[in-house]
């Protein structure tokens, strides 16, 4: 039996993988450009690094800096909550912790996302209370994220 259950959130519980490489791709064909896939599969999961790939930097450059970065993100934050808002847990999440529930198990989410992303999402998806405790890049100092532990031994206190 289960003592207790740690979510991941982006990509676990809801799939953002997909609104945020879609939301690009229209952007770039927006300005007559297609967005380098292969570019952010490599930086999924890293957090965005102009070292790695950073999409609106790329663009900005591939633009000669016609349209400065701050229009290019705030184009991308407009077009992914768009997509965003259409989506729903990911399949089997919400039997998780359905199942958690009845079994008493306790269910955590650690994420190296901001707090409000988070209470925002499970809020929306209406699974917010389900949680017990909440561990987010917030809790924890620079640079502690995932791989680091401490988001998980936060999520267990």
């Amino acid at each position: 039996m289960y003592k207790a259950i740690i979510f991941d959130f982006d990509g676990t519980i809801l799939d953002t993988e997909t609104p945020e490489c879609q939301s690009w791709q229209i952007i770039y064909k927006d300005y007559g450009l297609v967005f380098p896939v292969e570019h952010f599969f490599e930086a999924v999961g890293r957090g965005y690094d102009k070292e790695v790939f950073e999409p609106a930097h790329f663009l900005h450059n591939k633009l000669s800096g016609s349209v400065p970065h701050e229009t290019l993100q705030e184009q991308h934050r407009t077009q992914f909550n768009i997509l965003l808002a259409i989506l729903d847990c990911r399949p089997g999440i919400r039997e998780w912790i359905e199942y958690c529930s009845a079994k008493a198990v306790p269910c955590a989410i650690a994420s190296s996302s901001p707090r409000s992303w988070i209470d925002r999402n499970a809020s929306r998806l209406g699974i917010l209370n389900a949680f017990t405790a909440i561990a987010t890049k917030d809790d924890v100092g620079p640079g502690r994220t995932k791989p680091a532990p401490d988001l998980f031994l936060h999520a267990c206190y």
